[in-house]
């Protein structure tokens, strides 16, 4: 009996918990796993973990999380890109030594009506908003000390067969260097480059890197910032669509009795041809081989309804490109 109780004691004392970096998924609430990738897994994240919400997502805040009366609770970290918004008389009280930072562009807003000092940020039991201070947009940092980069901005463009990222600061502190990551589903990352980053500068700085080898369809790219010390802070995510065929133009819009589909191609391959109707109902589909450089498509329209229609280019299941047009009575 004292063996087995030695060995749980050891397992115990000895097993560690790894924080996550998570990431929100879209649209969601707090509390779903569904909302968040959490070192690649659906999970709510909790204690310790780094936290973004990326541009363009509205996390909502539904439930009491009071992380702060948890005994032993490690510092948690929230990047607000996109949207944190608490419904009436909902929290997140965070523990001692966490942050909260809005970059340029994110926002922590009330949803809804209501509102004051039962809706709220805190941190170390002590509330840093409140739904009676009103929306508050980016910049801003609360609790912990602010991120070591002030990321006014991180893009990706496709040129060609390659992607071009830009990203710039607006100030730097104490940034030893970034390394550039690239994933094809954004769980497993790898490293394609590192640029040294500025150590300590206010003034507005650019950089670039050029990918010259991206995925074959969707490429994702982020940046890991790293400090002088060694600690990290990740990037929002970027994407760009890197497939072989693109659909220039459909002519004439509208059209009576025949349109066309001018498609450009990287190389010969076959494609599916789906069109659908105003209520996203397939009406028609078919395969059809293309050849390398422009192809015109000729299609009758007199199966098609009148009003707005979409056509869509699939390849191996995947939609790569769709244009709406006009059929006319």
């Amino acid at each position: 009996m004292l063996r087995k109780l030695f060995s749980c004691l050891f397992f115990y004392f000895t097993t560690t918990y790894t924080f996550a970096a998570c990431y929100s998924t879209g649209n969601g609430n707090w509390n779903n796993t569904a909302t968040w990738l959490c070192n690649g897994v659906n999970a709510v994240p909790g204690c310790g973990d780094t936290i973004y919400i990326q541009t363009g997502h509205v996390v909502t805040v539904t439930n009491q999380n009071n992380y702060f009366g948890i005994p032993g609770c490690a510092p948690m970290h929230i990047v607000v890109y996109g949207t944190l918004q608490f419904t009436n008389g909902n929290k997140l009280d965070l523990p001692c030594g966490s942050s909260v930072t809005i970059p340029v562009g994110g926002l922590v807003q009330k949803s809804g009506s209501g509102g004051g000092s039962s809706t709220l940020i805190g941190i170390c039991g002590v509330n840093v908003w409140t739904a009676g201070d009103g929306p508050q947009p980016g910049p801003i940092s609360w609790g912990g000390p602010p991120l070591p980069i002030s990321l006014v901005s991180f893009t990706a463009d496709l040129k060609e067969t390659t992607v071009l990222l830009n990203w710039i600061t607006a100030s730097e502190q104490n940034n030893n260097y970034f390394t550039i990551e690239r994933s094809n589903n954004t769980i497993v990352w790898e490293q394609i480059g590192t640029m040294k980053g500025a150590g300590n500068s206010s003034t507005t700085l650019n950089y670039s890197f050029l990918d010259k080898n991206p995925f074959s369809g969707i490429s994702y790219y982020r940046l890991k910032q790293t400090d002088f010390d060694g600690k990290s802070d990740i990037s929002d995510i970027v994407s760009v669509n890197n497939f072989n065929i693109e659909l220039i133009s459909v002519f004439p819009n509208p059209a009576d009795d025949n349109i066309t589909f001018l498609l450009m191609s990287k190389e010969e391959m076959t494609c599916t041809i789906n069109i659908f109707n105003a209520l996203g109902q397939v009406v028609e589909s078919y395969n059809l081989n293309i050849k390398k450089g422009e192809n015109k498509i000729r299609h009758s329209v007199n199966k098609l309804s009148s009003g707005v229609n979409l056509i869509g280019i699939s390849l191996n299941g995947k939609f790569v490109a769709k244009k709406q047009f006009l059929v006319g009575q």
